[in-house]
């Protein structure tokens, strides 16, 4: 009986595909992190602008593909969290977050759901 729950959840496990989580978090200004995902790394790291305000760059590249790197830049106020894909990846979702200094950047993999419009 053991065996067979094993095999199942193993036979499971392969059939629902990898789970991508990778949560990075980047303490000093210019310090860089990089998260990754199944197609897509991203490098992210902030510099302080003038008030309460972190400017992030994030830079995305593929592994292999012929799409360019794409770039975001964004500015995040204390305790700011922002959840976005990239174009042409819409299962890939990152996070980008700001607390006590620090900001935190994750990737995961989502279901993503075609929504169109009916008229």
């Amino acid at each position: 009986m053991v065996r067979f729950v094993l095999l199942a959840a193993m036979a499971l496990g392969v059939m629902s595909g990898p789970a991508i989580a990778e949560t990075m978090t980047v303490k000093a200004p210019l310090e860089a992190a990089t998260v990754k995902s199944d197609d897509l790394d991203m490098v992210a790291y902030f510099r302080e602008l003038d008030g309460d305000v972190l400017e992030v760059t994030a830079t995305f590249a593929e592994r292999e593909g012929f799409y360019r790197p794409a770039r975001v830049v964004m500015g995040l106020e204390q305790d700011a969290r922002v959840a976005f894909s990239v174009p042409g990846f819409p299962e890939t979702l990152y996070r980008v977050s700001r607390r006590d200094g620090a900001l935190t950047v994750s990737v995961e993999r989502i279901e993503f759901i075609e929504v169109a419009q009916i008229d």
